[in-house]
């Protein structure tokens, strides 16, 4: 008789899981693939990534258990793909490691849409017949922070070559910089600035960049962000 006890307490463990900052009911619904109910849950306000002491999200598990539609109220509902537990898996990890194909694909459909929301690409064109031109990829390092690479063809080597994010667009720009970059040199620059990359899409600014730190006045490319 205590034999049994003890086995059903150990199985009852593996079922609920014991939460942060959430009620049970969430990650019990994810665990035991109830969509009505994680959606209902959901609807009542709580925590799409809300965890168990080991990290995982209602995602993570209904993904471990091959719970494809659980896993797809979640997703619609915002839950976090990327996200990963303390062992560093994300909710992709947990359903490979159980084989779930359908689970898989889901996720990395997901993870795709993710990326693509979080970057964006300002084609640079050649201004003052420069002949330089490229792009400038802005991806999301925060919540408030943006990091800004530009990859310049027809650069002069060596050279540095002063670059901001203006106000404005190139045809119409605000001479004054709102944010200073990194000078470009041999066609590289990387600046990591504090601002989300949701104000600079929507709030009108341009990269321009210069001929050099002595021909400042002169402009040799300028890309508009969108």
């Amino acid at each position: 008789m205590v034999l049994v006890v003890i086995v059903l307490a150990a199985a009852a463990s593996l079922v609920q899981p014991l939460l942060v900052n959430e009620p049970a009911s969430l990650l019990d619904a994810a665990v035991g693939g109830d969509r009505e109910a994680v959606l209902g849950l959901l609807d009542q306000g709580a925590a799409v990534d809300a965890r168990t002491p080991d990290g995982d999200t209602a995602l993570m598990l209904a993904a471990s258990r091959g719970h494809v539609e659980v896993a797809r109220v979640l997703l619609a509902h915002g839950a976090d793909v990327n996200a990963t537990n303390t062992s560093g898996a994300t909710a992709i990890t947990r359903a490979r490691e159980g084989r779930h194909e359908p689970v898989v694909a889901l996720l990395l459909g997901a993870t795709s849409l993710a990326l693509a929301a979080d970057s964006a690409t300002a084609q640079l064109k050649s201004q003052n017949s420069s002949n330089e031109s490229g792009t400038a990829t802005l991806t999301k390092a925060g919540d408030k922070k943006t990091k800004v690479t530009l990859n310049v063809e027809g650069a002069p080597a060596g050279v540095n070559q002063p670059v901001h994010i203006h106000k404005g667009t190139c045809s119409n720009l605000d001479p004054k910089p709102a944010f200073p970059l990194s000078p470009v040199v041999n066609g590289k620059s990387e600046t990591t600035v504090n601002a989300s990359l949701e104000d600079l899409q929507k709030g009108g600014y341009a990269i321009n960049g210069h001929k050099s730190t002595k021909e400042v006045a002169t402009y040799v490319f300028c890309g508009d962000i969108s």
